[in-house]
């Protein structure tokens, strides 16, 4: 072998494993994204990253833009209510109540 051939060799081994570092690096980019933002999912997320290395990049920005967002919780959703919808729905829970205590109060009448 000549000089310029171990050059081209040298090359392309250290072209090879840069490619593999930089897979590796973006397969776990979402993952790592979704644990430093605390998100509910990230193991989903990781994993989604993972399939989208293996897939050859089509699962891999859903995973990123998954990784961005974050689901509204139950209490974040009433927060953000309506406080005429939130007035209307405790009345008819009220009413619900009452319809129940006096489905009750009939069911104790009855003797079964």
């Amino acid at each position: 072998m000549q000089g310029l051939d171990i050059l081209t060799l040298i090359i392309m081994v250290i072209l090879i494993v840069m490619i593999g570092f930089i897979v590796v690096k973006l397969g776990a980019l979402p993952g790592s994204i979704a644990l430093q933002r605390n998100h509910p999912q990230a193991e989903a997320i990781r994993v989604c990253g993972w399939i989208g290395v293996l897939t050859l990049g089509l699962a891999w920005p859903i995973a990123l833009i998954w990784a961005f967002t974050r689901p509204q919780s139950l209490s974040e959703k009433i927060l953000d209510a309506d406080p005429n919808e939130l007035a209307c729905l405790k009345q008819q829970i009220c009413e619900l109540e009452k319809r129940v205590d006096t489905l009750m109060e009939v069911k104790g009448g009855m003797d079964l």
